[in-house]
């Protein structure tokens, strides 16, 4: 087994888990600036997950027909596009469709997994997929204090524009070192 598709989807799961995480504590004070009152914040927090479950059959079958690879890039090319219309939203229908194609994206965490489990020997199968835990809840531990810093320092935009850029490079990443499993 090859490390490297490895190291690839530990990055990427990384990152992506930090560009998740470094909006969500933002999300509530931007719904509320626009009108948003407690239940309308809980279906833009609960937009995310509700589209993942929605799509990540989709994304299964076709991971299965065209390609791990092609499914993973294009995950991350929908969330670099979601993290730049949170990033410009001006209502909470602009800030609930952004969440929406960020559940989106993310629905290839299931792919993410089977890649990991295609290129990791059986003996070695759990373990890999045990540190791919670790590294997505790594970064869902680094991306609230990511975000908090990135909006002190840059505004209110910078957190999305920052996801986006951070999914735009692990893109061009898994693009250039990740192969078909």
């Amino acid at each position: 087994m090859n490390a490297l598709p490895l190291l690839v989807l530990f990055v990427t799961a990384f990152v992506d888990m930090i560009g998740l995480t470094m909006v969500i504590p933002l999300l509530p004070y931007y719904a509320t600036d626009f009108g948003a009152g407690a239940t309308m914040i809980g279906v833009l927090i609960s937009a995310f997950s509700i589209a993942q479950l929605a799509v990540a059959p989709s994304w299964g079958r076709f991971s299965d027909r065209y390609g791990r690879r092609p499914a993973i890039l294009a995950g991350l090319l929908l969330t670099a596009v979601a993290y730049v219309l949170f990033a410009f939203a001006g209502s909470i229908v602009a800030l609930l469709v952004s969440r929406l194609i960020q559940g989106t994206g993310g629905g290839t965490i299931g792919v993410v997994q089977a890649y990991v489990a295609d290129v990791s020997k059986p003996k070695q199968r759990t373990k890999s997929l045990g540190w791919l835990s670790v590294v997505t809840s790594l970064g869902a531990v680094a991306g609230p204090a990511f975000g908090s810093a990135v909006i002190s320092v840059g505004g209110r935009r910078a957190p999305g524009l920052v996801a986006a850029i951070l999914s735009l490079l692990v893109a061009i990443f898994a693009w250039r070192y990740l192969r078909e499993s």
